[in-house]
């Protein structure tokens, strides 16, 4: 059986993670993978479009590094999904 936890971040979003090592002083969790951490951001900009870069590591802290998140932003900007202003927020196109 695998066991999993759940947390959920201020946006909303069922961050559920699968426990790769437990002991009475630390719990591991995966973390999401790109593709997921893709998905974990496109949903928080459905839910509240227009947030900076540090509003969504401040949502996902513990679960992804800012780097993780630049570059899954990038990616997303690169692939038109997202547009990124002058002031560096991010906003949702086309979904």
């Amino acid at each position: 059986m695998v066991e999993t936890t759940s947390s959920e971040g201020r946006s909303g979003f069922n961050l559920a993670r699968k426990v790769v090592y437990e002991d009475r002083d630390i719990v591991i969790l995966e973390t999401p993978d790109d593709r997921e951490l893709e998905e974990i951001i496109l949903f928080m900009l459905r839910e509240r479009n227009g947030m900076s870069i540090k509003e969504i590591k401040s949502e996902l802290a513990g679960v992804a590094s800012e780097d993780r998140i630049r570059r899954v932003v990038y990616r997303l900007a690169r692939s038109n999904r997202v547009l990124i202003d002058k002031m560096q927020r991010l906003y949702l196109l086309g979904d």
